[in-house]
């Protein structure tokens, strides 16, 4: 049996969830929360729309955008992400951070106060957890990205800002929940590279051993510095697509390799499963963590049904008479050899046209 939570409930649960999220995230990895944090500012900046439609161009896969966003709506939320990443701030985020030192329910109305004044709802996706970070002193809570929806007209502001409480408790909780999976999706990732590397190469006789595709130095490493360990650029490019997917040329300027030391060294990590292919065409490779294939569905549309011709006539067996005999029964004498003879030219004809000649 479920209770109904009273209002004055909301802010403390609200609290307590966003309090719970930050802290995980101070816990977090620095690539698990960056990609995290990409992975929240592209459902931000999208809402209801497709995600992986955003992502996919962001990550510089070939997409079609005629799909389930046009490219007006796909150049919007990519303005919308760029905005949320990039930390510029707006006239909206001096509304909000002016508000935080009334707590979450102080900036919950201060964003319906921005909202039925008139201002730009594409700023409070990205103003509304810069408002939040400032509230709790950590970092940023992206993840609270659907508490911004436009005020119902004629909403009051007590209204509001329950929703927007409840909100801010239910995502901040899931968001939580999702940096959990994104951790445990890397940490598979980190497992299978070195299960790999404990692998004696004689084992394997499919491909080289790893380390045969880390033997490209970035660089002479100095006289008195200890060389990277073999492993070394692999982890490293394990955390560079844990943040987001990367081409191989974008990974290879990350790692400081060549474009094509960069794809072999991700091609190993495909081939042991830690990384994936998002884009198996020649020139636009693309990589990720395994648990982002899901993105390859948002590059083609739909499947439509292909009409079924139909299927041919079996040329073997007799041919149906599609004239059926005629009844001559109770005719006249005259009408009845008259309808004999038309009868018959038909025949005849019938049999010269299927190649069978008069008879």
């Amino acid at each position: 049996m479920t209770h109904a939570i009273p209002p004055d409930a909301f802010p403390e649960l609200a609290a307590f969830a966003l309090g719970g999220l930050s802290a995980a995230l101070e816990a977090a990895a620095e690539p698990v929360r960056q990609g995290w944090e990409h992975r929240m500012r592209v459902r931000a900046a999208v809402g209801d729309g497709d995600g992986r439609l955003l992502e996919a161009r962001l990550a510089g896969l070939p997409i079609d955008a005629r799909l389930r966003l046009d490219r007006g709506a796909l150049a919007r939320a990519e303005a919308r992400y760029r905005l949320s990443a990039g930390g510029e701030e707006t006239a909206a985020d001096a509304a909000l951070r002016g508000a935080g030192g009334a707590g979450l329910a102080g900036i919950a109305a201060a964003a319906h106060g921005w909202l039925v004044g008139g201002g730009d709802g594409d700023a409070l996706p990205a103003a509304v957890p810069r408002a939040l970070a400032y509230a709790f002193g950590g970092s940023e809570p992206a993840g609270v990205v659907g508490v911004t929806a436009l005020a119902a007209e004629g909403e009051g502001r007590e209204a509001f800002v329950r929703r927007f409480l409840r909100a801010a408790a239910v995502q901040a909780a899931a968001g939580r929940e999702a940096l959990a999976a994104l951790a445990a999706a890397r940490a598979e990732a980190v497992r299978r590279l070195m299960e790999r590397a404990r692998t004696p190469p004689a084992a394997d006789g499919e491909a080289a051993d790893l380390a045969a595709l880390l033997e490209e130095e970035p660089r002479p490493p100095p006289r008195r510095r200890r060389a990277p360990r073999s492993d070394s650029r692999a982890l490293a490019a394990i955390d560079r697509v844990t943040v987001r997917p990367m081409g191989a040329a974008a990974l290879a300027a990350a790692l400081g390799l060549t474009v094509r030391g960069a794809s072999a060294l991700a091609d190993g990590l495909v081939a042991v499963g830690a990384l994936a292919d998002l884009s198996p065409l020649k020139g636009r490779r693309c990589y990720a963590l395994p648990d982002r294939v899901g993105l390859t569905d948002a590059l083609h549309p739909p499947a439509e049904p292909v009409p079924v011709p139909p299927l041919p006539r079996s040329p073997s067996g007799p041919e149906p008479d599609p004239v059926p005999p005629l009844d001559l029964d109770g005719l006249d004498g005259e009408l009845r050899a008259l309808l004999r003879d038309a009868d018959a030219a038909i025949g005849r004809i019938r049999r010269r046209l299927s190649g069978g000649g008069d008879g």
